[in-house]
């Protein structure tokens, strides 16, 4: 069965990786949501097991919905990934391999999931590998679980953490201290590429009843000329597509608005010595 083709993006990553994997056990990819991560990542894995490098695939996520979303995914490549439901499922000799989430890497299943990465060489994919904390649980106990992994294939849209937990197996920029990463796809380039869309988020109309000084006061997004700003509206947004979400005011009672803006590419999250993707014009 045809692998699925790889975009100019996924192509760029899965060469850079095989001419970095022999000198580099644990390499980092930052590919903005929607780049396609899952299907680089098996791509790789297929690859090396077809060269006999590795014979099994470990991979990590951190929700229960991505485990079947996963070995589906891999199924496209003739690999049988089992959702580890069980203990013995670490070790299924009739399948290729596991997903398992970073919350089943307590003591008991981290020991299981390292016996079975010992036994056999072993590619492990982690998914939204910013989940994981040096010194949190479930980077100690994946830690334990790939201590003997042939390689280590983290991915991430965003490499970086809210507290100050390090990320396991990353470089660090000694001046900086941000993530210093193996291969970078930006937003950017996502939208030039016509991979992702512009997210371009309207300011629609509404009224909002809050109190001020025990005044309780209402008003609409046409009272300012300033418009959303100075009602001190906020909104998140998906890269994938155009959408707003209802929008969060200081001291609300009521909020009917719709807001948003559109996002610049984000800034670099990295040290400007990794290497990164060339920003391409959308004509090119």
């Amino acid at each position: 069965m045809p692998w699925p083709q790889l975009r100019t993006c996924q192509q760029e990553a899965f060469d850079q990786y095989m001419a970095d994997r022999k000198y580099k056990r644990e390499w980092l990819a930052m590919l903005t949501p929607g780049a396609g991560k899952t299907i680089f990542a098996l791509y790789v894995a297929a690859t090396l097991k077809q060269m006999g490098v590795i014979f099994r695939v470990a991979v990590y996520v951190p929700s229960d919905s991505l485990r079947q979303q996963w070995a589906d995914v891999a199924s496209l490549f003739g690999l049988e990934l089992l959702p580890v439901r069980f203990p013995s499922d670490y070790n299924d000799h009739d399948s290729d391999g596991f997903v398992a989430t970073y919350a089943q890497m307590n003591a008991n299943g981290a020991e299981r999931a390292f016996l079975a990465i010992t036994a056999t060489p072993t590619l492990a994919i982690l998914d939204e590998a910013h989940q994981l904390g040096d010194d949190k649980t479930w980077g100690a106990g994946t830690q334990h679980a790939l201590r003997h992994a042939e390689n280590i294939l983290m991915l991430t849209g965003t490499p970086w953490r809210s507290d100050d937990a390090r990320i396991p197996w990353c470089a660090y920029d000694e001046e900086t201290g941000r993530v210093q990463v193996d291969f970078a796809y930006e937003y950017g380039n996502a939208v030039a590429d016509n991979v992702c869309r512009a997210v371009e988020i309207h300011a629609y109309d509404g009224q909002a009843r809050y109190l001020d000084n025990a005044t309780e006061v209402t008003k609409s997004l046409k009272d300012t000329s300033k418009g959303v700003n100075s009602a001190r509206c906020s909104t998140r947004s998906s890269t994938r597509r155009s959408s707003g979400r209802p929008c969060s005011w200081r001291r609300r009672i009521n909020c009917s608005s719709t807001a948003a803006r559109t996002c610049p590419t984000p800034a670099a999250w990295w040290s400007p010595t990794a290497r990164r993707r060339p920003e391409r014009s959308p004509s090119s």
